[in-house]
């Protein structure tokens, strides 16, 4: 056994007890942190004396508003001065009483320890609330920079909505940016958002050369669409929808009559029926649809937005039933309703004739069950729809 001598003894007993004082005073810091009130958190700060917790603090700067400068001061001047949360949440404390200046240096130096999105956002939005537009927009470029790759377009909703207030022109207000076409998209949802379609027509045209914009201009058409701007949402269309363009005064109104691409189910392309009964398959040029006989009494299988110019226009179209007799089918122009398509068990064509309409308009294949008869069971596929202009000598 090694003799230990007493001295030696003294020294290791010595630093059992620190030790042991010490994990005391932690525990009962912690004890006291946990109960969440200004006494106790003192008493927290009271006991982390030799190493004080900037947690502590900043709850203590939470539950005592008129000392929260103080607190803030002591994590970043003596505890953590690299804490960008605390100098942020200094500089808006300075800010809110009163002390610009302090507050100014205190957010700048956020944006010195932390080089992302949160503080130069927080300093734009100083800027924007001091009225200094120049230090707004100069600092909400930065923010943009340090943003678009890794935040989602919602969280620049609430910049967009500021640099909006200055600055309500699309162009103007992207000319803040240089990195306007990383923008762009977020702005665009932020437009449409707000119900402004004739600005948002604005940013989308200025991003058609990018096909990863498609899906924002696509929606936008649709929208576009259901509110009547027709010449906008076909502008649109042919920009990004990848489709052959339409040109209603040539004639061209049909988008993908040829089936071969799926139905996107907006703007002019096809949309399907998503109704209990009726299940709707799509294959390369062409379309089946299945009615299992619980489908509703009246509805729509398949539809399609045209805008049509004051012209007679004929749909074509192949189509097989199957073995089946298949009822209660019809094309149909908005209410505008066509003759019974016929069942046939092998590949047929037929047609459609429009009523001479102008406009936006709906054609639709329509199941309707017929007076005295139960809801029809089988299937329809289709195939090659045409829509073509009628000569005036033409039956």
């Amino acid at each position: 056994m090694i003799a230990v001598s007493l001295p030696l003894r003294g020294v290791v007993a010595g630093l059992f007890s620190f030790a042991a004082f010490t994990a005391f005073r932690s525990g009962a810091a912690e004890i006291a942190f946990q109960q969440d009130t200004v006494a106790s958190l003192q008493k927290a700060v009271f006991l982390q004396s030799t190493s004080p917790n900037e947690m502590v603090e900043r709850r203590l700067g939470d539950l005592e508003p008129a000392q929260s400068g103080q607190h803030l001061e002591r994590v970043v001047r003596f505890i953590n001065p690299r804490s960008s949360a605390a100098w942020i949440e200094l500089g808006l404390a300075e800010e809110a009483h009163g002390n610009a200046e302090a507050a100014e240096s205190d957010l700048a130096q956020a944006t010195q320890i932390d080089r992302q999105f949160l503080p130069a956002w927080t300093l734009a939005n100083f800027y924007f609330r001091q009225g200094r537009g120049d230090a707004f927009w100069r600092w909400a470029a930065r923010a943009v920079d340090l943003s678009v790759d890794r935040l989602a377009y919602s969280d620049l909703a609430p910049l967009l909505q500021l640099a909006d207030r200055v600055e309500a022109d699309p162009d103007k207000m992207l000319a803040h940016f240089p990195s306007a076409v990383r923008l762009r998209p977020a702005y665009l949802n932020f437009l449409i958002g707000s119900g402004r379609l004739n600005a948002a027509q604005k940013v989308a045209l200025e991003m058609t050369a990018d096909r990863t914009s498609a899906p924002h201009l696509l929606d936008l058409a649709d929208r576009q669409i259901q509110a009547g701007n027709a010449a906008a949402a076909l502008e649109l269309w042919n920009a990004s929808s990848g489709l052959g363009p339409l040109d209603p005064s040539a004639g061209r109104v049909l988008s993908n009559g040829d089936l071969l691409r799926a139905p996107l189910n907006l703007g002019f392309d096809w949309r399907l029926a998503r109704l209990d009964g009726i299940d709707p398959r799509w294959r390369p040029s062409e379309l089946d649809l299945q009615l299992s006989g619980s489908q509703p009494e009246s509805c729509s299988l398949l539809e399609q937005t045209v805008f049509l110019p004051r012209k007679r226009f004929r749909l074509r179209f192949d189509y097989n039933t199957g073995a089946a007799p298949l009822r209660g089918l019809r094309w149909s122009l908005d209410d505008s309703v066509g003759r019974e398509i016929p069942s046939s068990g092998q590949w047929t064509e037929d047609s459609f004739d429009l009523p001479l309409l102008k406009g936006l308009h709906s054609l639709r294949l329509v199941y309707r069950r017929e007076p005295g008869t139960t809801r029809t069971e089988g299937h329809i596929e289709i195939r090659n729809l045409r829509l073509n202009l009628v000569d005036r000598g033409e039956s």
